[in-house]
């Protein structure tokens, strides 16, 4: 396996900035997810690093060799692709057989074999070897694909959205896969998705990119409870945190709503432009029915004029006078009615605030 080192990566698409001056430095052994909007650079960056395209400046350092000029081949990296990228003429043993056969790598039938034998015991594909490709499922290909990558015992995975085309139980299915493998092979791997439910659960480090560049790397934990801006703390957490507009008006806070409200609260500098807080840290005051949690803190008001109940947890949407409503998370015991006036009471210690420039005060 390897590590990878990215320096002062640059590349445009005639004047579309697709990065710019991107380092980045994935360690031996890790899960490293790629997270951001379409067009935030994610694929570019893959594909600078297996060597399918050039960057206009900077270098790609694998293992400690500089990369940047070589081909795919001589990188040694595997992909797997948002489509299956099977021949579709040939059994499953003969697709995961493919990528050995390559005169460069000089694989014995016995050990191709052996490898093979191996690869489709840690898929759960075994069965299926001596099907066509054309008689498996969307997850069964997608579990060739990943194997066609695995049997190689490549430096470096890269997958680019393998998941994003097949349906919600198969997604979490081989979500949980994918991470058992890692684990087990101890594999280098990097991942772009759009999806922050993929980067959250299968990441060890996330880095999350928006217009070309980098806005934040580090653990699940790190982006979800530190955000550094407001483009990361929007983005990250599902729901997503609440953004109010704020600034402060004669010592006091003030929320920027079509009627603003005044709450008790000072910010920590007067350039505060934003105010974050998550949903589950909002404790929802409707007179009798209660959220679950202790009330208290600043409140502001507003209309419910949204429930979710998803059996195991309950969302409120709230109207404040925001161009969004505000979102909380409700004990699903507590049995709302749309329509009323609730109160939301804000904890001081859970509060985020940003600046003009979307900068975490």
């Amino acid at each position: 396996m390897a590590n990878i080192e990215v320096q002062n990566l640059n590349k445009c698409f005639g004047d579309n900035v697709a990065l710019s001056e991107v380092d980045l430095s994935i360690p031996d052994g890790s899960f490293v997810v790629l997270l951001g909007p379409t067009g935030a650079g994610k694929t570019t960056l893959l594909r600078l690093i297996a060597g399918l395209d050039h960057p206009d400046s900077g270098r790609v350092v694998i293992d400690g060799v500089d990369c940047t000029q070589r081909t795919p081949a001589e990188r040694n990296v595997a992909m797997v692709f948002q489509q299956y990228s099977l021949y579709p003429h040939m059994s499953v043993k003969e697709n995961l057989a493919f990528p050995l056969k390559s005169r460069m790598l000089s694989v014995t039938e016995s050990e191709i074999n052996r490898k093979i034998d191996a690869i489709s015991q840690t898929l759960r594909i075994h069965h299926k070897l001596s099907n066509k490709a054309t008689e498996l499922s969307g997850g069964e290909m997608q579990r060739v694909a990943i194997g066609r990558a695995l049997v190689r015992n490549p430096n470096v995975y890269l997958m680019d959205e393998p998941l994003s085309s097949l349906d919600a139980k198969l997604r979490s299915e081989l979500r949980v896969e994918l991470k058992r493998i890692q684990k087990d092979i101890g594999g280098t791997f990097l991942y772009v998705t759009h999806d922050q439910i993929e980067a959250m659960t299968l990441a060890d480090r996330i880095v999350v990119l928006n217009e070309g560049e980098i806005m934040q790397a580090g653990s699940p934990r790190d982006l979800y409870n530190r955000p550094q801006n407001k483009f990361v703390a929007e983005f990250i957490g599902s729901p997503k945190m609440n953004l109010m507009p704020a600034e402060m008006a004669d010592g006091q806070l003030r929320l920027n709503a079509a009627t603003p409200q005044t709450i008790g609260l000072a910010a920590p500098t007067s350039d505060v432009a934003w105010l974050g807080v998550r949903p589950e840290t909002i404790t929802l005051d409707a007179g009798a029915k209660m959220s679950g949690r202790a009330s208290g803190g600043p409140m502001i008001t507003g209309t419910l004029s949204v429930c979710e109940y998803l059996g195991s947890e309950q969302f409120a949407y709230v109207d404040c006078g925001f161009d969004e409503m505000i979102t909380v998370r409700v004990d699903p015991a507590v049995e709302l009615v749309t329509g009323t006036t609730v109160g939301l009471h804000f904890d001081p210690a859970c509060l985020y605030w940003f600046d003009r420039s979307g900068k975490r005060i």
